[in-house]
């Protein structure tokens, strides 16, 4: 019995990983708001539509090598919705293909998943 207590004793003191959270981007005209974003590994970000023609593409612009490389998707009404899981620490920048001329992008900030601690039970539970 003491070996059982001891040992749910110490499960209440394990960090678990923070839920992943899904952040929303807006076009408005020739822009995204925010255009710039901090978030953590394992969340999601979801551009929203809301006029013209436009894309989603990682990279600082068409002359980057790696542009689209991680995602290179419209975002028009076709397609109202660009949905990215982020997976690596770093900064990501992006850019509207038809408008960079016009400054069209931003950056997400990518940080390290911060543990959290959580109920006892909650601990518990998760072995089973």
């Amino acid at each position: 019995m003491l070996k059982i207590a001891i040992m749910l004793s110490s499960l209440l003191l394990l960090p678990v990983a923070a839920a992943a959270e899904t952040f929303i981007i807006n076009q408005v005209n020739t822009a995204y708001s925010p255009d710039e974003l901090t978030i953590h590994v394992g969340d999601t970000v979801e551009w929203h539509w809301s006029s013209l023609s436009h894309t989603v593409t990682s990279g600082t612009g068409a002359a980057d090598p790696e542009a689209g490389e991680l995602f290179d998707e419209p975002l028009n009404a076709a397609a109202p919705l660009v949905s990215y899981t982020f997976t690596t620490v770093g900064d990501v920048p992006y850019f509207c293909r038809p408008h960079e001329g016009m400054g069209m992008g931003g950056i997400i900030h990518v940080l390290e998943s911060t543990p959290t601690e959580a109920s006892g039970w909650g601990n518990i539970k998760a072995l089973y």
